[in-house]
């Protein structure tokens, strides 16, 4: 009888260990997508209005403002 309560006391201990670390890596993730979202907006200035949704035109006009923008940094390092 003793047996069988340790193994049911231990499965269960077992299962609250996954489900909180399940929890725990699901609020650290969502909470580092957002960080990081925020970072993106703010390290290039977007407002609120930006959106993925773009035009090709105007993601082109970007990822090349981008390259300008890393290409200028990396002559500053030297």
């Amino acid at each position: 009888m003793d047996l069988a309560i340790s193994i049911v006391f231990a499965a269960g201990c077992l299962v609250l260990a996954y489900w909180l670390s399940r929890r725990n890596r699901d609020l650290d993730r969502d909470a580092l997508e957002k960080e990081l979202s925020e970072d993106f907006k703010e390290e290039f200035n977007l407002d609120e209005s930006f959106s993925i949704d773009r035009s090709p035109d105007q993601v082109e006009e970007f990822v090349d403002w981008l390259e300008d923008d890393l290409y200028e940094d990396s002559r500053e390092g030297d």
